[in-house]
């Protein structure tokens, strides 16, 4: 079990809840750099509680009032649920052959210094410390590779998530809104097709199908 837990806020309301065992510094290496924590570590804290700041007391967290969101502010979480979600994904770990690779921005780094270290110094290869502690011979073309796995993995995410984000936006139920997850195969949305009326005749028409008839 994780033991720390962060919140995301967005507009006074908490929108997003990441468990995890790293510190509130380490949350940059994995999300957006300028997405605002609050550590909730033991508090109670849930998705939809409002925030707000007390002179001498700092963030003060409450259960949001017996109030019903608009259904546009609903679809705005959703959303950004959405993108968090898209933001974690996009720096887990990567499988590559037989070994498992960190892929935050400290990793991303440590990999571009040494494969400059290794063309600089025309090396073969360098002794790697993998995800589970473990060690791999990598080269430079092993570093190409993870990093061209990396950028496939990154387009998925971000087409995936543009496409949630525009179907989000077409839901105009909030059980089909609830209903939304990052792993969701889209419903294709019938398109409406219209009635195409039959041509009607004109009287040129008529005039020609007679000459037609009594040939």
């Amino acid at each position: 079990m994780a033991k720390n837990r962060f919140a995301q806020p967005l507009y006074g309301k908490i929108i997003y809840i990441y468990e995890t065992d790293l510190q509130k510094e380490d949350l940059s290496t994995i999300f957006d750099p300028s997405t605002y924590w609050i550590d909730v570590t033991g508090l109670d804290c849930k998705v939809g509680y409002l925030v707000d700041f007390k002179e001498n007391v700092g963030l003060v967290l409450t259960p949001p009032p017996n109030e019903t969101l608009t259904f546009e502010e609903e679809k705005e979480h959703k959303i950004a649920q959405m993108k968090a979600e898209r933001d974690a994904r996009e720096v887990e770990p990567i499988q590559y052959n037989e070994i498992i690779l960190d892929y935050d921005d400290k990793a991303r780094e440590r990999m571009r210094i040494a494969e400059k270290a290794l063309t600089d110094n025309s090396l073969p290869n360098i002794v790697w410390t993998c995800a589970d502690n473990t060690r791999a011979l990598l080269t430079i073309q092993d570093f190409i590779n993870v990093n061209t796995i990396a950028a496939q993995r990154s387009n998925e995410l971000h087409t995936k998530y543009n496409e949630l984000k525009d179907y989000i936006e077409t839901i105009e139920d909030t059980e089909e809104l609830e209903s939304v997850y990052f792993d969701m195969v889209i419903p294709e949305k019938e398109e409406e097709t219209e009635d195409i009326e039959e041509p009607v005749g004109t009287e040129q028409d008529d005039v020609i199908t007679e000459i037609l008839d009594n040939l």
